[in-house]
């Protein structure tokens, strides 16, 4: 391929990769193509205007490394040629092009309207103000039967390599407004038009921009060669995120690759089995949750490239491949449990449409729970179905966020293990400790009329899908329909200013209450019918069992014959009539919302538990998160082994090796961290007196408190006592020395306390005795920085009210108190 000065054409590239002796690899960081038609008419449109599309990223690895071959559509891990180049940005912009120009892609046909304005250009995030700004650039899928419109003004974009190639040197080839429709039709046989004088114009213009983007050599070629495969991963990463291309996730998808080969193929496994999660990615998330909550690691949400850094990275990739190996009995699990729910769900097709998040919690009960059978699944159907559609339709997972996510899967894991039902109350329990709120907004009520058609216009296929009783595995295609055609809304106007607009109604076209599914044959032989042709051609073919236009049961229809008959008076009513119209938008407005009322209402007496999302709904308050923590026996994953630390920054003051174990390891700093802001937030040693204490003390690293009695050593302190952690989650300790004042009640105060995990400690100090009360408080890893702090925070307060009330007095007036508000 030529690259002169670094620069390359979509021609290059499209016969680069229809080359069978000059094609790029990819590097092993590359995801699956993941562009969707619209991104690829997006990139189009940018290419005829003339826009910078971004450089194209290659690099050299001088050690070994791993590459993705592609080969008939199959991609598949192969050890990468030091001396050939891999493709490392740049395969979505290939692809797409590929896709669009040869029809090679399986992404179906691209047309260019020729005598179609294009809207003027304006920034936008939105999909939707995306697609209709490219509506000059029309896609139909492969299976597709659904007619272009003014197709006779269109070319099939498919046929361009084959006819560029075959045409001779385009860049010698003079366009003008005498030759442009026999080039047009010589290239696409099916374009046949006869131009206007401004229609010729435009389309003059847009071939020759056609012709340029395709020979232009203005796309970069950047080329790097580097030492070993991290160096991709790392390159990978800066581009990335430092230009903020791609989310986090993906980035940590690259990294999991670089250090796992096989974890395509892996993952492929786990959607085979977990059957519900959509994509690859949603696939990994499951995983590796799984994996680091089965190492005691806590949950990887968000998933970022730094979760594989240091000493996490390879416990973490083991128990991956340990998670999807052919015998692993969590994912046997998944994969009975799946096949289960597929045919016994009363969600039905539903399932499909349930927030994908979901499933991590669900699934990984199901992988933790030992018991198979369908008795004991059957058992909790109803708590697992009426938790995947309220957690839908109320949004959980996009308002209340990833600390409801980490919360609802560790109380799923903890069910699972303890042999216990799906835990529907408990996960609402924490959720509603949190106020049911999330970080954007709260989570919808449905006592308000409001809020509950914002939620069944949120959820309209769902609905739809639970009262037209789809199935899981539909035996045909099938479209949701607007049961008054969108096409036929213009004629919803009102009169204002003396002309036509808009009715305040005609957005209700698209709610909920106006779909349906029907056939997609049936559907699309109706196009645009309505009112009482489109019902009487639909109990025609139901009538005659058409089995070409299969039609469901009118009682599965999910419309009611008052319903029929009020959307035929819409019909009848609507037209060049002003006050005509009014009653037929009244008509068309009650028919809409009382059917979406309906369907929201149906569709939770059928899972009733579910209005338990409901932000009004009856409430006890909230619950207390589960302690457990420990799950890599019922996952069957190999136990974690303690791996000691290095030298410590974190324990300067007494020196030697901190060793809280496997589950702190890169955390110890987060401790040091939590001693030092909750003596802030405690209020502690306000006069700065506080220091780490010495190795005398039993502490790693502590705080003290000075009580201000009359003897020298009496304080009690918290800090880290790594010696003492017998379990892995408890290295904070609090201590009270028996010289503090009234200690005996404060030995026994403590002692009958909720604080009554205690151990008392004999040591000999400067010759003599001396008793040390020692009160671990747990402090499980997975808690975030913060839910640490605040945890040992409300630990000290409790401490702090204890041990200031005791009987003895306690302040000396030459000592200042070191606590208090």
């Amino acid at each position: 391929m030529s690259d002169t000065d670094g620069l390359v054409s979509v021609r290059d590239l499209v016969l680069q990769k229809l080359s069978r002796d000059d094609r790029w690899n990819l590097a092993l960081v590359q995801r699956a193509e993941v562009w969707d038609q619209v991104r690829m008419r997006h990139l189009l449109d940018s290419m005829l205007a003339g826009y910078p599309i971004g450089a194209i990223l290659l690099c050299q690895v001088e050690g070994e490394s791993k590459v993705i071959r592609v080969e008939k559509g199959q991609r598949r891990v192969d050890d990468g040629d030091p001396h050939a180049w891999q493709l490392l940005d740049g395969q979505q912009r290939i692809n797409a092009f590929f896709s669009m120009l040869t029809g090679g892609g399986q992404y179906g046909r691209f047309y260019l309207h020729m005598t179609m304005r294009r809207e003027p250009p304006g920034p936008t995030q939105s999909r939707t103000a995306k697609n209709r700004a490219i509506g000059y650039i029309a896609w139909r899928a492969a299976d597709s039967d659904e007619a272009v419109e003014d197709r006779h003004l269109q070319i099939d974009l498919t046929r361009w390599t084959v006819w560029a190639e075959q045409r001779g040197p385009l860049d010698a080839l003079a366009v003008d407004d005498g030759n442009v429709a026999r080039l047009l039709t010589e290239l696409d046989p099916d374009f046949d038009a006869v131009f206007t004088p401004e229609a010729a114009v435009i389309a003059v213009d847009r071939f020759k921009r056609l012709i340029r983007a395709w020979l232009d050599p203005v796309i970069p070629v950047l080329r790097a060669t580097v030492r070993e495969a991290s160096d991709v991963l790392e390159i990978f990463s800066r581009i990335n995120l430092g230009g903020v291309q791609v989310e986090g996730a993906d980035v940590y998808f690259a990294a999991v690759k670089t250090f796992w080969h096989e974890a395509e193929s892996r993952l492929d496994r786990v959607q085979l089995a977990a059957l519900f999660l959509p994509s690859r990615m949603d696939a990994l998330r499951f995983l590796s949750r799984l994996a680091s909550r089965g190492l005691g690691q806590g949950d990887l949400l968000p998933l970022r490239v730094d979760r594989l850094a240091g000493r996490q990275r390879e416990p973490l990739v083991h128990a991956l491949q340990e998670l999807t190996a052919t015998d692993a009995v969590a994912l046997q699990r998944v994969d009975l449990f799946a096949r289960w729910l597929q045919g016994n769900s009363a969600l039905g097709y539903g399932l499909r449409l349930i927030a994908p998040e979901l499933w991590d919690e669900v699934l990984g009960w199901a992988a933790a729970s030992r018991r198979t059978d369908a008795a004991w699944y059957q058992e909790n159907l109803p708590l697992i179905d009426a938790y995947l559609f309220g957690a839908t339709i109320f949004r959980y997972p996009a308002v209340m966020g990833d600390r409801f996510r980490r919360a609802a899967l560790l109380e799923a894991l903890a069910a699972g293990k303890a042999g216990a039902l799906f835990p529907f109350d408990q996960i609402l329990a924490v959720a509603r400790s949190g106020g049911l709120r999330g970080s954007r907004q709260a989570v919808l009520g449905l006592h308000d009329e409001a809020e509950r058609a914002r939620i069944a216009d949120q959820n309209g296929w769902l609905l739809t899908s639970l009262a037209q009783r789809l199935p899981y595995a539909l035996a045909r295609p099938v479209d949701w329909d607007h049961i008054f055609p969108q096409a036929q809304a213009a004629r919803m106007w009102t009169r204002g200013d003396g002309r036509r607009r808009h009715h305040r109604d005609r957005r209700l076209v698209n709610t909920a209450g106006n779909f349906w599914v029907l056939d997609a044959a049936v559907n699309r032989s109706l196009k645009d019918a309505v009112g009482s042709v489109k019902f009487d051609k639909l109990r025609s073919w139901l009538a005659n069992a058409d089995p070409n236009f299969p039609v469901q049961a009118a009682e599965v229809w999910s419309l009611t014959a008052e319903d029929i008959a009020r959307h035929c008076e819409v019909d009848r009513l609507l037209t060049d009539d002003a006050a005509s119209v009014e009653q037929a938008m009244a008509a068309f407005r009650e028919v809409v919302t009382g059917r979406s009322a309906r369907l929201l209402a149906e569709a939770l007496d059928r899972f009733a538990l579910a209005r338990q999302f409901a932000a009004d709904a009856t409430d006890d308050g909230g619950g207390d998160a589960t302690t457990e923590h420990s799950f890599h026996e019922p996952l069957g994953i190999t136990a974690p082994v303690v791996v000691a630390t290095s030298k410590s920054r974190f324990v300067a003051a007494v020196g030697g090796e901190l060793d809280l174990g496997h589950d702190w390891v890169g955390r110890q700093d987060w401790l040091r961290e939590v001693v030092r802001e909750a003596a802030k937030q405690l209020q502690i040693d306000p006069s700065g007196r506080a220091f780490p204490m010495g190795a005398w003390s039993g502490f790693d690293y502590a705080r003290w408190i000075a009580l201000g009695a009359p003897q020298d050593d009496s304080y009690f302190a918290f800090g880290i006592a790594s010696r003492w952690a017998i379990d892995g989650r408890t290295p904070v300790w609090i201590q009270v020395n028996s010289g503090t004042g009234g200690w005996s009640t404060v030995e026994v105060r403590v002692t009958s306390s909720m604080l009554a995990n205690t151990m008392e400690i004999e040591a000999e100090l400067a010759g003599r005795e001396s008793t040390r009360l020692w009160i671990p408080v747990e402090a499980p890893a997975y808690l975030e920085r913060e839910a640490l702090i605040a945890h040992f925070v409300a630990q000290g307060r409790e401490f702090r009210k204890v041990i200031v009330s005791a009987d003895e007095p306690q302040p000396n007036p030459a000592i200042p108190l070191a606590f208090g508000h």
